[in-house]
């Protein structure tokens, strides 16, 4: 039934629902939608059906002569049959009420034309997929000729290769719906061993032992020929959604292969590479059956957990054991590899199910007494005994095969997770070591925990050594990331040979690459473990002050400071008290850091009275800067207190030796964001509570030039909240530098920017109500606002502020002479800066200042309004990057300014012009044009909601013209627009402007409308539709209606406009559709009234989003995983529209057949992501919740023959899990 009819239909029911409301009228209208239904629309249909079926059985008869004519071409057949199947299949032809048996044309069909392949192609795959679509259930009888052919013939292209993949997942796919999939599985083998022959690479199994790459590269390449990448990824999917019983068929078939087809038959002496093959396939099918089935899930039935029990015994016993023999005999590097490969997914799947598993039926072995190789895993893989563990890995070692090497490592990686978890279960639990105990009551022999603890470190030696083949590896074997294995390793391995790692890895790397401080921060990602991190910065720090030491700078107390500090014992002791496993270094700790603590305030006595300078000429090394920016780029806030004192310390060396010179700027800067991360707040730790803030701040205050605006205010914030956290500190700060901080206070100076710094903090901390400000604090808050107020009242400042405006203005003409731009723009950011704090602090000044700031702030209010709009008119938009760059902090505090003036407006309207307002709402739109930045952005929209909020009526209507005036044919100005009204309905207005701003909304929502086919054109759909979409919300969810039934109606039908099928990325798609499900939700909620009015539109909404969801999750589509949960987003959104629908079950009752015929019309024509489509399910059976007989009845008349099925089966499980039966 299309969308009009349907829509028609529900347009009857909704005018009789809002004439009568009377019971028999409902009924009665009722009766005459079915009459409708079943007198206009269903025999039109039906006929049509007809003629249909007709047409496509003569086309069947056609194409049987084709098929049989010998004088065309295999492939051509394949393209006629296909096309034919395929439009069979589109018009959704009922095949079953053909004369003629359409499946057994379909199965004789394929049958001859398999019979006349030569060379597989494209065409061929293509054809297959087809007859899959359309008679799946056909493939049983014939799927292992049609493998055969699949496989003894070769695919030359690539395109016939896909073709092949894609094929070969469907078919998966088929056999799991129909409930077969153990029987594609056996018929796969069966194919293999019956044409062994004909798919073995014919490589000489002494070749093969002599380790060859070609021979093994021709293992690889004749395996990935049969089980496709596609397969191998649908078959592991399947698995962990098997059943019971398929999951024993499943493991029965390939027990029966791997132990009669191949153990059985091993014989060193046959010389057959043909065995080696079938173990290798039987091993990929067995390791991705071990790795994907689900056995830790609490919806997994016990039953389950006991079979897969039973299948892990016997594979240990009767397959690993004798494989393992074989091996240990032969050598054979292929039957290497997957003994190996097996070996490791049942270790993953024996460690889930010890843990998660009561019922899991395991023997461990008792530990004996030599138990200390790492490679030795005897303990964990019983199957074999130590000895024959260790040689195994003598000989992979030996023979460098990379693969087995990283496989092997593998394992001992999982024995190291063991050893791991036993030590966690270890603490946890007071019986000691209950895993490895054989018997309950005993515990282990002191002996025994001595050797497994230096097994333990020389297991996690061994997995540190092959960190780079985890890393760069296949991890496809291990159970955990290759991050947590590191993370384990780092904590049990000798703390002593992990500082000589970060040693010699630094050395290797950072020094080799001095000035690719990139390069060597993505390095050093590899390594997430904190514990190998802290190493690597400490040995980064220690280098680091080396190098300074080498520049003859403070050269003597450096190296006092690298003996005392960062010696070998220290970062020792530092890594010990991370891992936890030594707290006695804790007290040994602390004595150190604050030794070091008093070198560092010795040292920046020293740099004040000059006793040592910075005579040192030389330019810095580009080792010392990529060393520091390295440390500054490291998550250093989440590293332990000892850590980040550590690098605090050793940091400020840096910094104090470094600070005086202008050559060294750039390593400063990165020092200072060092010393801000470690150092802040310093009352929760005890290491840095004996800096000297006092003298940090005098070392500042007499260097500042040296320091860029951002490093002043970010060093001064970090000495100043480490000052007041006592009164003692605060008094002592403010006795020594009160006075000096207002004599310093200077617009134009950088001890000037220090003081301005300090005001700001001060005011921050006495306006914080949860601070607890002394009166001394108070006292400096007023002297300083006092003195600030003082400077802006020189006439000077106004009149160099109007000429900087004026010169601004003149470097639009050509040939103009230009300012010093940098000078200015900073004097003109730090003046509104000042008088943004100023005014945010007025409560701190003296009565005299307070009343003197009213009357001086008036010039400056003026003059941010003059310099926004130069921004504009003298070309900011125009200006170098640089300059812009520049151009951006007193463009940001003139905003602030603003703002801040704004609140308190009426104090000042008198004294402004009128026209003063206007002139702001421009300058802002103009400025919101141009803005890039969302963070500028929205701090421009809160300025025009003030603006808006006290504006009078006439100045409100004015606005409110100029926000109509923006509707254009222009994507810009339409979003701009749009944005706008976002604005004005956020704003608290008087309730005089509130009838215009009812009319501006009423004529914006139809003028929008005239321009909406620009969804269409524009290739950024996102950016323009999502504004609009936003002030439509916000327009629904008021608590007082906005707008006419009509209005609203009309305007929330432009969603199906939206051009959704073209926005290609995941992420825009998700947050476009998450916008228009907020929209629907909102309706739902708020505005029933537009839903009875006008019940069509909110259906068309619905459909138009279910139809466009389900494009995007057809499995015929390849998706990431982080696209699937982008999708299964929507889903959940398309849930809560339904979930709201239960709000309005008046006006909902009669429309929800309409919406679950929506949802499961397109079930039947995409194959939908499970992901996706269980919210789907779910918001169905919510539907079906208003849903009466009269309304199911209504369901199945709508639907198909093929949706009538889906409708029983989702309509069975709601009535026997979802439907509310009156328990709870």
């Amino acid at each position: 039934m299309t969308l009009s009819k349907v829509s028609f239909v529900a347009d009857v029911a909704t005018e009789a629902n809002m004439n009568d409301n009377n019971s028999e009228s409902e009924d009665e209208v009722l009766d005459e939608e079915e009459k409708l239904i079943e007198n206009e629309i269903e025999p039109p249909l039906k006929k049509i059906k007809r003629d249909l079926v007709k047409e496509a059985e003569e086309e069947l008869i056609i194409h049987d002569a084709t098929v049989k004519d010998l004088e065309i071409g295999v492939d051509e057949k394949f393209k006629v049959v296909s096309n034919f199947l395929n439009s069979l299949f589109e018009n959704n032809i009922n095949t079953l009420q053909f004369e003629n048996n359409f499946a057994e044309w379909c199965k004789g069909t394929l049958l001859l034309l398999v019979d006349e392949v030569t060379e597989t192609s494209e065409e061929y795959y293509n054809f297959l997929c087809c007859v899959l679509k359309v008679a799946p259930t056909i493939f049983e009888s014939v799927c292992e000729k049609v493998l055969s052919v699949s496989f003894v013939h070769h695919r030359f292209s690539e395109e016939c290769d896909m073709a092949y993949n894609v094929f070969m997942e469907k078919l998966a796919n088929t056999f799991e719906k129909l409930r077969r999939f153990p029987k594609l599985i056996a018929k796969l083998l069966c194919c293999v061993r019956e044409n062994i022959d004909k798919l073995n690479p014919k490589v000489d199994v002494k070749s093969v032992k002599r380790r060859k790459s070609n021979a093994l590269k021709s293992f690889e390449v004749s395996i990935k020929f049969i089980l496709s990448r596609n397969f191998i990824s649908a078959y592991s999917s399947i698995v962990s959604l098997l059943p019971v019983g398929q999951i024993i068929d499943l493991w029965k078939t390939l027990s029966h292969n791997l132990e009669e087809e191949c153990i059985k038959k091993f014989n060193s002496d046959t010389g057959d590479s043909s065995l080696y093959f079938l173990l290798s396939v039987v091993g990929e099918l067995i390791v991705a059956f071990l790795n994907n089935i689900k056995v830790a899930d609490y919806a997994v039935p016990s039953s389950t957990v006991e079979k897969v029990s039973e299948m892990m015994q016997k594979l240990k016993e009767h397959n690993l054991v004798q494989i393992g023999e074989e091996m240990s005999r032969t050598h054979d590097i292929n039957c290497i590899r997957y003994f190996l490969k097996l070996s490791s997914a049942w270790g993953n799947l024996h460690q889930i199910m010890v843990l998660y598993s009561q019922n899991y039926r395991h023997d461990l072995p008792e530990v004996p007494s030599n138990f200390v190789e790492a490679e030795d895993l005897s303990l964990i893989f019983p199957y074999l005994s130590g000895d024959k563990w260790i040689a195994l890995w003598k000989a992979i070692e030996k023979s460098e095969d990379t693969i087995n090497t990283h496989l092997m490592v593998s394992l001992v990686a999982l024995k190291l997770n063991w050893f791991a978890m036993i030590e966690q279960r270890q603490r946890e639990s007071s019986e000691e070591m209950l895993l490895l105990e054989k018997d309950t009551g005993s515990s282990l022999d002191k002996s025994v925990k001595a050797n497994l603890k230096r097994s333990t470190q020389a297991t996690a030696k061994f997995v540190w050594n092959f960190q780079h083949l985890l890393v760069k590896g296949d991890d496809s074997c291990l159970n955990m990331s290759n991050e947590s294995i590191l993370h384990i390793a780092s904590i049990y391995m000798d703390h002593e040979e992990l500082v000589g790692h970060a040693k010699t890895y630094l050395e290797s790397i950072i020094l080799s690459h001095a000035s690719l401080d990139i390069k060597v921060t993505q390095e050093v990602q590899r390594y997430s473990t904190i514990t190998f991190h802290v190493a690597l910065v400490m040995e980064a720090l220690h280098e680091g002050l080396r190098q300074v030491e080498k520049m003859q700078v403070m050269k003597r107390r450096i190296k006092k400071f690298l003996h005392d500090f960062l010696s070998p014992d220290f970062k020792i002791n530092v890594l010990q008290n991370i891992t936890k496993h030594e707290k006695t270094a804790s007290d040994e700790l602390q004595k150190i850091v604050t030794h070091a603590s008093e070198v560092v305030n010795d040292l920046m006595s020293m740099k004040l009275t000059k006793e040592e300078a910075n005579d040192s000429s030389d330019r810095p090394p580009v080792l010392l800067k990529a060393i520091i920016t390295f440390i500054s780029q490291q998550e250093l806030g989440q590293y332990p207190k000892p850590v980040k004192s550590m690098i605090f310390l050793g940091c400020a060396v840096i910094f104090i030796a470094l600070i005086d010179s202008e050559d060294y700027k750039d390593i400063v800067e990165d020092l200072v964001v060092i010393l801000n991360e470690c150092g802040k707040k310093s009352q929760g730790n005890e290491f840095l509570f004996h800096v000297g803030w006092d003298n940090m701040f005098e070392l500042i205050r007499r260097n500042v030039k040296f320091l860029s605006p951002e490093s002043i205010k970010r060093m001064c914030s970090l000495i100043l909240e480490n000052v007041y956290i006592s009164p003692k500190t605060t008094s002592q700060f403010l006795e020594k530098f009160g006075k000096v901080t207002c004599d310093d206070f200077e617009l134009s100076t950088p001890l000037g920017q220090l003081s301005l710094a300090v005001m700001e903090y001060i005011l921050q901390e006495v306006e914080d109500t949860k601070a607890k400000s002394t009166p001394l604090l108070l006292n400096h808050a007023k002297e300083l606002t006092n003195t600030a107020v003082s400077k802006l009242s020189d006439g000077s400042v106004i009149t160099e502020l109007h000429s900087l405006i004026r010169a601004f203005k003149k470097q639009k003409k050509k040939g103009a002479a230009t300012t010093d731009t940098a000078t200015s723009i900073s004097f003109v950011s730090y003046v509104m800066h000042t008088c943004y704090l100023l005014l945010k602090g007025k409560s701190s000044m003296s009565t005299e200042a307070a009343s003197e700031y009213s009357v001086i702030v008036l010039p400056y209010l003026r003059f941010a309004l003059d310099f926004l709009e130069a921004g504009k008119i003298g070309g900011y938009e125009k200006k170098k990057c640089d300059e812009t760059l520049h151009m951006t902090t007193p463009l940001f505090n003139c905003r602030r300014f603003s703002i801040e003036c704004l609140k308190s407006f009426e104090e000042f309207r008198s004294k402004l012009p009128d026209e003063f307002l206007l002139r702001m709402w421009n300058c802002c739109m103009m400025n919101l044009k141009m803005e890039n930045d969302n963070d500028d952005k929205d701090f421009e929209k809160g300025l025009l909601k003030r603006i808006i909020e006290v504006a009078n009526e006439e100045e409100f209507k004015a606005l409110c013209d100029s926000i109509v005036q923006q509707l254009t044919n222009d994507s810009s100005e339409l979003t701009l627009a749009a944005s706008l009204l976002n604005v004005l309905m956020e704003a608290e207005i008087p309730v005089d402007n509130k009838k215009p701003r009812r009319m501006t909304v009423e004529l914006c929502l139809h003028k929008y409308l005239e321009h909406i086919s620009l969804w269409q054109e524009s290739d950024e759909v996102i950016d323009i539709a999502t504004p609009y979409i936003e002030f439509q919300t916000k327009l629904l969810r008021r608590r007082k209606p906005m707008g006419n039934l009509n209005t609203l109606a009309v305007s929330m039908l432009s969603i199906t406009e939206l051009p959704l099928t073209k926005v290609k990325n995941m992420k825009s798609f998700r947050s476009l559709f998450t916008l228009v499900c907020e929209l629907l939700n909102a309706l739902t909620v708020h505005r029933l009234d537009v839903i009875s009015y006008r019940t069509h539109v909110f259906l068309q909404c619905f459909q138009f989003l279910v139809e466009n969801l389900v494009k995007k999750a057809d499995q015929t589509n390849k998706l990431t995983d982080g696209e699937i949960y982008d999708l299964r987003h929507c889903g959940h959104g398309i849930e809560r529209i339904c979930q709201s629908t239960k709000l309005g079950r008046q006006e909902f009752t009669r429309v929800s057949p309409y919406l679950v015929v929506v949802l499961l019309q397109q079930f039947e024509k995409i194959t939908v992501y499970p992901a996706v489509k269980n919210p789907l399910l779910n918001g169905c059976y919510k539907l079906l919740d208003m849903c009466d007989d009269k309304g199911i009845s209504h369901v199945n008349s709508m639907l198909s023959a093929g949706s009538r099925e889906i409708f029983k089966t989702v309509y069975e499980m709601y009535k026997k899990f979802y439907r509310y039966k009156g328990k709870v």
